[in-house]
């Protein structure tokens, strides 16, 4: 283990050892964690392998409009869940991961796997704030940040991170003009193009945000239900408020997993959202612990899959593998 993964576990565990503390400072959320029955923790899998299957989902609609090649969800779910699972051990891993494993079996190119996972984050950002901004200035507008109101802040956000990528869109197409695609900036400029045409395409729009309709749909009632398990009570909006917010942390991996500063995110938002610390984090450390459950243990029921594949398409061509028409 080099220097700098050791320092990144070190401070994951510090910083989950402050969401620890925040819980176990409050007898009553310790009783209301004690207390907690095997229906409710059932309940939480469940709705975190639908939460896991669906955004699984989302990825794939991506990558096969990048790729024109078709992937077959259970095939896409095993490299989803798979590649969750390493994030949590080292950084990026499954990322790596996923790119090698489409490349191998489909011969999708790391420039338009990594565009498409440009796309996919930068899509979920965008759909993060605007819909925490829309829920916030309808339920809890009186909520602030720095004075401003945190709905408007959200919003103007959203706006930025919509305009940035579009101004590199247009530098990095302007910088790899007769350049070599070998190059840095070639590369650079290659991922970024591939990104920007995939969100040019409404019809993989339209899928995209169906399918982050549907997230919300399992994530407000299971936010619902893990504040409940605490003795609190939230508004759906609330809940989809939080989750939305929580989202754009995630992308801005410091630790494995990125452990410890989605928990403090979520507590931080939830107190601001009038949730008590204590609770907030144990919800928060409820949400972490069911994921971390259903995301090893449909990476070991799915995994299967990718071993079965890995050893039937052993040697074969990868461009062999998918036509024009997009099918495997």
């Amino acid at each position: 283990m080099t220097t700098k993964r050791l320092l990144t576990w070190i401070v994951a565990v510090i910083l989950f050892g402050v969401v620890v503390w925040l819980v176990l400072k409050d007898p009553a959320t310790v009783e209301a964690l004690r207390s907690i029955s095997v229906l409710q923790i059932v309940a939480l899998l469940g709705l975190q392998i639908v939460y896991l299957i669906v955004e699984s989902r989302r990825l794939e609609i991506v990558i096969e409009d990048a790729s024109r090649t078709r992937i077959p969800s259970l095939h896409m779910l095993s490299l989803f869940s798979v590649g969750r699972t390493l994030n949590l051990v080292v950084p990026q891993a499954g990322n790596v991961y996923r790119g090698v494993r489409l490349n191998q079996r489909y011969g999708i190119a790391a420039t338009n796997y990594a565009g498409a996972l440009g796309a996919f984050v930068w899509m979920t950002v965008i759909l993060s704030l605007v819909t925490s901004g829309v829920v916030l200035a309808f339920t809890q507008s009186d909520v602030t940040v720095a004075s401003l109101p945190l709905w408007a802040v959200m919003i103007v956000a959203s706006f930025i991170l919509t305009v940035i990528p579009i101004g590199i869109y247009l530098m990095a197409s302007s910088a790899i003009d007769g350049r070599s695609s070998d190059t840095v900036v070639g590369k650079i400029g290659s991922v970024v193009a591939a990104a920007a045409e995939a969100v040019k395409n409404p019809t993989l729009v339209v899928k995209f945000v169906v399918t982050w309709l549907v997230t919300l749909a399992v994530i407000g009632p299971m936010y619902m239900w893990t504040f409940s398990i605490v003795d609190q009570s939230v508004t759906i909006g609330a809940a989809i408020a939080i989750y939305g917010l929580v989202q754009v942390t995630s992308f801005v991996v410091i630790t494995p997993g990125n452990i410890g500063i989605l928990e403090l995110g979520f507590t931080g938002l939830a107190v601001l959202l009038g949730v008590p610390a204590s609770a907030a984090a144990a919800a928060a450390g409820l949400i972490r612990a069911t994921g971390i459950l259903a995301t090893v243990g449909t990476a070991m029921a799915t995994g299967w899959s990718d071993l079965v594949d890995a050893s039937t398409h052993r040697g074969a061509d990868p461009s062999s593998t998918s036509g024009d028409d997009g099918s495997p």
